[in-house]
């Protein structure tokens, strides 16, 4: 059975651990990857019970970056058409509506916690 390439943990007291579990290759981001970590984020910011989600990577790196590999051998990487998808102009803008939904995605984390942020300071000036 293959690793899942991201996990993720709940604590008692709302706090999330998000990490990237592909270790083996310093948890270089692969569409699959970034696919899953966008539902991940998605369903772990729905949850009432979750004031924090912190992201991490599994081994010795947070992250290489894009998995260059994959984008070397033409599987496609962020915003990239696959070999399937050359010259057909509806999967290339697919491919390019790809790259902005991760690039929502994580503004959408940014502002989850700007709105977090500010309900801290919010019950640091009542205390």
């Amino acid at each position: 059975m293959t690793e899942p390439v991201v996990l993720r943990e709940v604590d008692a007291q709302g706090l999330a651990l998000i990490t990237l579990n592909r270790p083996q290759v310093l948890n270089a981001l692969s569409r699959d990857l970034l696919d899953h970590l966008a539902a991940t984020i998605d369903e772990t910011a729905a949850k009432s019970q979750v004031r924090v989600i912190i992201l991490t990577g599994a081994g010795r790196a947070f992250c290489a970056g894009f998995d260059l590999k994959e984008i070397g051998a033409g599987r496609g990487g962020l915003g990239q058409p696959t070999p399937a998808a050359a010259g057909d102009p509806v999967a290339a803008r697919h491919a390019r509506a790809l790259q902005g939904h991760h690039l929502n995605r994580c503004v959408r984390a940014d502002e989850i916690e700007q709105r977090r942020e500010a309900v801290r300071e919010g019950n640091r000036s009542r205390s």
